[in-house]
């Protein structure tokens, strides 16, 4: 009996084990993000030059650089899945990986150059998500949906993005900063002094936010001012990967 118990206990194990490595697929269409960057990109960069006023940044573009001079770097935007998160999950599985070129952060660089001048923001399946909630509810719960990362990540990020074409980088909503799919694994991308470097992205969810806090994000029940509490341990043992499928 004792045996049976035994290899009962063992098949579930190896269940759970393989549940927890499943690989999720996701197919990027890269040409329906970058139609829908460049229309946004002419259409603010004809609305700076009649306006006369920055609309990229601090600075007049258009003084400076014809449309033909600038090129586009698209950064999808992904959410997380409505699921619990505890401590020491894996980022893979509860990351939702779907098509969606109408909720992206589009860089502005010119051509030939590794500098961003600029970066657009396109959030309308964001906002209009929201739209229809708080028309229900009657509020206005919504604001900025992306984290900032430090001055350092923005600006190796686009000579970063161009020297790795194999390396898949995002943004997460209500999290901070670019994360990116290097070699089938999620990571966050840091500062180094070498460059920017892929830091283990459920350590990092673990480490830097915690249960309570990517609870509430999920949720989007976000508490401002509220000191949320860490994980106390993140000896991440799920494991995880990714495919993306580039159309």
């Amino acid at each position: 009996m004792r045996h049976i118990i035994f290899i009962i206990f063992g098949l579930s194990l190896i269940k759970n084990v393989s549940a927890q490595q499943d690989t999720i697929y996701f197919d990027y269409n890269r040409k329906d993000y970058l139609e829908v960057a460049q229309k946004y990109l002419q259409k603010l960069y004809n609305q700076e030059k009649t306006t006369r006023t920055p609309v990229f940044g601090t600075v007049l573009v258009v003084d400076k650089y014809s449309s033909q001079d600038l090129e586009i770097i698209s950064i999808p935007v992904f959410y997380l899945r409505n699921v619990l998160y505890k401590c020491g999950d894996n980022i893979e599985t509860l990351l939702f990986f779907t098509q969606d070129p109408l909720f992206q952060e589009v860089l502005i660089i010119p051509k030939e150059t590794n500098k961003a001048v600029g970066k657009i923001d396109v959030f309308e399946s964001y906002y209009e998500r929201y739209r229809k909630i708080d028309s229900i509810n009657g509020l206005s719960l919504h604001g900025y949906p992306l984290g900032s990362d430090t001055k350092e990540v923005d600006k190796k990020l686009p000579k970063y993005i161009k020297e790795n074409p194999n390396v898949f980088v995002f943004m997460i909503k209500g999290l901070h900063g670019y994360w990116a799919v290097m070699e089938g694994e999620i990571v966050k991308l840091t500062n180094n002094v070498c460059g920017l470097k892929g830091r283990i992205g459920s350590s990092f969810l673990c480490g830097n936010y915690g249960q309570e806090y990517i609870n509430d994000i999920i949720k989007d029940e976000f508490r401002t001012g509220h000191a949320y509490e860490k994980c106390l341990s993140c000896d991440t043992i799920n494991k995880g990967s990714v495919k993306i499928n580039f159309e």
